[in-house]
């Protein structure tokens, strides 16, 4: 698989405050939605992005680790009536990615949400969007292998 090269690594924000002037000799921008730029930027490393490691996974690999322990071959242990085949996704509303999305992400007990920033338990957008498009995909094929 291919991947993009690491981003640069950031600037300390102690060289961000001892510089005073742009190249251009504008003055720097420091504040962003009304915060501190030092604020904005310390949320945004301790935030931070998905983990790239899970970057790479599909969705049939996220289905195995996430959700077959329920929904294997694409059925519901927990709810006979509420099964990934297509008459039940059908009779449930879930006939679009967006839908589905929404269900993985915010979950509906006893199904967890997956939209949750353990990456451990969690999954980022970009996994979720794929086993939400693997699930519709196995749905109208009958969950054939």
């Amino acid at each position: 698989a291919h991947h993009p090269p690491p981003p640069p690594p950031p600037l300390s924000l102690r060289a961000a405050a001892d510089s005073n002037k742009l190249a251009d000799g504008a003055a720097p921008m420091t504040r962003l939605f009304g915060l501190p730029m030092a604020a904005v930027a310390a949320g945004l490393l301790l935030v931070g992005g998905a983990d790239p490691a899970y970057a790479d996974r599909s969705g049939v690999e996220i289905f195995e680790a996430k959700c077959a322990a329920c929904h294997k071959g694409g059925g519901n242990s927990l709810g006979p009536g509420k099964t990934l085949s297509q008459a039940d996704m059908t009779k449930n509303g879930y006939t679009e990615v967006d839908k589905v999305i929404e269900i993985v992400s915010k979950g509906k007990r006893p199904m967890p949400a997956y939209a949750i920033k353990s990456k451990v338990l969690g999954l980022s957008p970009e996994e979720i969007t794929a086993v939400s498009e693997y699930v519709l995909q196995q749905s109208a094929a009958g969950w054939v292998k």
